[in-house]
């Protein structure tokens, strides 16, 4: 009885404000955002972070977003889809480790290449973004 009074709040409130996300999606702090053109082409980088002044000190927070679950990982390179640090999206490590980054990058490519390829008739040509034409 518990159980099933706690899956019909669920349902009830599943995507709305203050709810839980649908099945498969998470809410994550993201301090930027990637514009992208039909064509595949990056078009700007979007801040995502808003000012907060806190009694007398002003500092930076990141905006909360409901976005497909991200890979649990802790050493392993595993990538998530359209949401994801700047090593897996764009090939960049800040911790300055090429390679890992470059093994970041490649694992991003691959998952996004895989499902938007199911999809022929897809506006997005992601093959640009990641380097494929």
């Amino acid at each position: 009885m518990i159980l099933s009074a706690l899956n019909n709040l669920y349902e009830r409130t599943v995507g709305t404000e203050g709810g839980p996300p649908p099945l498969g999606y998470a809410e994550v702090p993201v301090v930027g955002a990637l514009d992208i053109s039909e064509t595949g082409e990056l078009l700007r980088l979007r801040d995502l972070t808003r000012e907060v002044t806190v009694g007398k000190s002003t500092r930076f927070v990141s905006a909360r977003l409901v976005v497909p679950q991200p890979p649990r990982r802790t050493v392993a390179v595993r990538a998530g889809f359209l949401c994801d640090n700047v090593g897996y999206l764009l090939g960049h490590n800040i911790k300055q480790n090429p390679k890992r980054a470059a093994g970041q990058f490649a694992a991003a490519r691959a998952l996004h290449e895989a499902v938007f390829s199911r999809d022929a008739g897809n506006p997005l040509c992601l093959g640009a973004v990641f380097g494929r034409k």
